[in-house]
């Protein structure tokens, strides 16, 4: 690739019909006259013919527009290759005949690179190379690349798709030839015809990629005897195993040879069988024996269900779902085995449109692999799971789509949006928006379930809409779990407060020394009546030491709780009303009159409670009722009431 430099001297001497001096170049170019000697002697070093400037001594320099034309506009624009397509260029000439050799002028001359620009470009195609345990030989001028033919076949594969090589196909384009691509199409049709199903993307463009580049292979004499791996018992195993599709493999190898004129090795059959079977095809349990790694197909399928659910809080994943992701993984752990790369060309969009989602399955892979003692799971593979996973989501949706809207949509908006997420596992902020812009983004981005805004709202969506503050204080946070509570029942999911406190969670006149003492009486019922551990209790009081009292949450009352994993079993609330007021060192809301102690085991479950709870704190009436009471049992009555009159309300 030229230099700016390089370009802007072929410029200007294409727009003189003379010699122009190196004084002149150096005034309109600014550059100085030193460096235009060094330039345009480089530019010629790069000409086959070395003469694509003439200098004229005392006259100066002017193009050889004939050695132009053939040296520089016949390249197709090589210039404007990028040091990657330049490379993948290279790669795949030196692949397709590997192990034999090509001269290096043959292979970098069209790109008129200086000699320290073809060393980078080496040093960067060794280093792709040695990740398909491939080397690259530099030797009297001549390149090849050595390693086994399964390998070699891997990183052409990789190139290829990568260079959406269906789309360049002509012969005038890549390199690749026209005829022999259309004998690939061809053969996939035969396939699909044989199956009577269609091999889908992203499948068919390997099944494509791998025919087309065993074709080429075979036409350039690159296969030796001795590269094929012969076939061992579990290959044997797997041939038995998938008997139709073997035999359709058999009968594509039959027409490549006539195709080519000549005899393929016989494990070529058995190599196009793995593509076929890391195909997801939706007849394989018609024509095949479904027990091919069944047991570990359903481990490494509850492996992803089991810990994305805990993760993101998905509640039961149904049978059906199930049933569908382990029809994914089957073909999937036969692409790990077998080296085969999947393409997946929405990956951007996926990490764009699912980041949390795709970031807690890549994770997952990143576990499993070493769980199962599996190679490692590519994010292309990663992100065709969180599309199963995703597309779960949105046909059994139990989570908040939301909008965030400030008055400019732009940091603030953002900021929001951070902490919601990090904070809401069932609240999805699908965008941002500004104040002038909100309507184009409610039908932009709909369905949506909740505005959440900085600003007061002329709401005409019917969409419910709460206004916070730009910090997202916890009362922000109690605001928007409220309205979401209010709007939005999940079914089996939340529970009210009457179901997570019970009479044995209810102490009342209760004598502490202390807010340490007050925190571990009010929590010693969640202990003795299995909702918590002790190590829950002791995460109480040290997440209070060490963030301060906001657990002070208003006048009087505290919520004491802590990280589900420090020993939540179950969700529950204790009630306990204090003898005499403690400090706890809030010097808004002291003296603590009334704690509730809450386990809570996710983010979700306890929402609805928790929301009741507060709205029966910011009740005077509720407060002085239960102020009086001396009895458990009343006191659960008086919460089973004030349930039934907020029913009413709504």
């Amino acid at each position: 690739m030229l230099t700016d430099n390089e370009k802007n001297i072929i410029s200007l001497l294409l727009n003189n019909n003379s010699f122009i001096t190196a004084k002149e170049i150096s005034n309109q170019l600014l550059m100085s006259t030193k460096t235009v000697y060094r330039t345009i002697k480089h530019l010629n070093s790069l000409s086959p013919s070395y003469k694509l400037i003439n200098s004229h001594k005392g006259r100066g320099f002017k193009i050889n527009y004939d050695n132009y034309l053939k040296e520089m506009n016949n390249q197709q624009n090589s210039i404007y290759f990028t040091s990657k397509d330049r490379q993948q260029k290279v790669l795949i000439r030196l692949l397709m005949i590997a192990p034999k050799s090509l001269k290096l002028t043959s292979l970098f001359s069209p790109y008129y690179l200086s000699e320290t620009i073809v060393n980078e470009d080496l040093k960067s195609i060794r280093s792709i190379l040695a990740s398909y345990s491939l080397n690259l030989v530099r030797k009297n001028h001549q390149l090849q690349i050595i390693g086994s033919e399964t390998n070699i076949r891997h990183a052409l594969q990789d190139i290829l798709i990568q260079q959406n090589f269906l789309n360049i196909s002509s012969s005038k384009k890549g390199g690749l030839n026209f005829y022999s691509m259309q004998f690939c199409i061809k053969q996939l049709q035969f396939i699909n015809e044989k199956l009577d199903s269609d091999i889908a993307y992203p499948y068919d463009v390997n099944i494509i990629s791998h025919i087309y580049i065993l074709i080429t292979r075979y036409e350039t004499h690159a296969v030796s005897k001795s590269v094929l791996t012969k076939l061992n018992s579990y290959d044997q195993m797997i041939i038995k195993q998938n008997k139709k599709l073997y035999f359709i493999a058999a009968q594509v190898i039959k027409h490549i040879e006539n195709y080519l004129d000549m005899s393929l090795k016989p494990n070529e059959i058995y190599f196009l069988l793995q593509y076929l079977i890391s195909s997801r095809l939706d007849v394989m349990n018609k024509i095949e024996d479904t027990g091919f790694q069944s047991n570990l197909v359903q481990k490494v399928t509850n492996f992803y269900i089991t810990n994305v659910v805990a993760e993101l809080d998905l509640g039961v994943i149904n049978n059906s779902f199930r049933n569908d992701l382990a029809n994914h993984i089957r073909p999937m752990i036969n692409r790990l085995y077998n080296k085969i790369s999947l393409n997946n060309a929405l990956l951007p969009e996926i990490k764009r449109e699912y980041l949390k989602l795709f970031t807690v399955i890549n994770q997952t892979s990143e576990k499993l692999s070493k769980e199962f003692d599996l190679p490692k799971i590519s994010e292309d593979e990663s992100g065709f799971i969180t599309i199963y996973f995703a597309k779960y989501l949105e046909q059994n949706r139990k989570y908040i789509r939301a909008l965030v809207v400030c008055t400019t949509g732009v940091a603030t908006a953002q900021l929001i949006k951070v902490k919601i997420q990090s904070y809401f596992n069932n609240i999805i902020v699908v965008s941002d928006a500004a104040i002038s812009n909100v309507q184009e983004q409610v039908h932009k981005y709909a369905p949506i379930d909740l505005i959440i805004s900085t600003i007061p709202l002329n709401n005409t969506f019917k969409i419910p809409t709460v206004v916070v503050g730009a910090l997202l204080t916890n009362q922000d946070k109690r605001i928007i779990e409220d309205s979401i509570n209010r709007n939005y029942h999940f079914q089996g999911s939340e529970k009210m407060l009457s179901d997570v406190t019970n009479e044995t969670l209810i102490r009342l006149n209760i004598d502490a020394t202390n807010w340490k003492d007050a925190i571990r009486k009010s929590a010693d019922p969640l202990v003795k009546n299995g909702f918590a551990t002790e190590d829950y209790v002791n995460g109480m009081i040290k997440s209070s030491e060490e963030s301060g009292p906001y657990i002070v949450i208003s006048k009087g009352v505290a919520l004491p709780h802590a990280r589900p994993e420090l020993g939540a079993k179950k969700v529950g609330i204790t009630i306990t009303t204090l003898k005499r007021p403690i400090n706890f060192g809030n010097k808004s809301n002291d003296p603590v009159k009334f704690v509730f102690a809450l386990c809570a085991v996710d983010n979700r479950s306890h929402l609805k409670a928790l929301s009741e709870l507060v709205n029966f704190i910011s009740d005077q009436d509720f407060l002085k009722s239960l102020i009086k009471e001396t009895n458990p049992s009343n006191v659960y009555a008086l919460i089973k009431k004030f349930e039934s009159r907020y029913d009413e309300n709504e």
